[in-house]
């Protein structure tokens, strides 16, 4: 599955660190199981976001910053790899809140995910709510809602080592 997708490194790697490859694949194949077409078909959409995802994820893992630190160089990795995208200019800490959010929602799901899978799937999550324009109606920050309870709860932590406060 991946042949078509990586670069010969970027396969280099996968190959030399294989929990991390299962989790890339199994996070892959997932999205091609959302939102099929009327056709039966898979819409390739979340597909695509998977794969930008993906090739994100491995670049930080390479460089050893799935757990931080989220600053200004893994910012430039991941701007590199979603240029084009005005809504991002000069609002990285709005992105780091948001991706963190994303990263505790995933956390509590599973927690038996690694962190490059709890990254993949928080980036694959940015990537659509950029994509859609929704990043862009995004305020706030560190703070949200739990409408299981009714309460505000706080996000402590960055990135993959965020999570809901007690």
């Amino acid at each position: 599955m991946t042949d078509n997708i990586f670069s010969l490194q970027e396969l280099k790697w996968l190959q030399a660190h294989s929990k991390t490859e299962e989790q890339i694949n199994e996070s892959l194949e997932d999205s091609l199981n959302v939102n099929p077409l009327d056709s039966g078909e898979p819409d390739l959409i979340p597909h695509q976001r998977a794969v930008k995802a993906a090739h994100i994820t491995i670049e930080i893992a390479e460089k050893k910053l799935i757990a931080g630190p989220y600053d200004n160089i893994h910012w430039q990795i991941i701007c590199k790899h979603l240029s084009g995208y005005p809504s991002l200019i000069n609002k990285e800490n709005k992105f780091w809140n948001l991706f963190s959010f994303h990263c505790a929602c995933f956390k509590e799901q599973d927690e038996n995910w690694p962190r490059e899978r709890i990254y993949m799937e928080a980036m694959k999550e940015m990537i659509t709510s950029i994509e859609e324009g929704s990043f862009e109606l995004i305020e706030g920050g560190n703070e949200v809602v739990n409408l299981d309870t009714n309460t505000i709860q706080q996000i402590k932590g960055k990135g993959v080592n965020a999570k809901f406060a007690d």
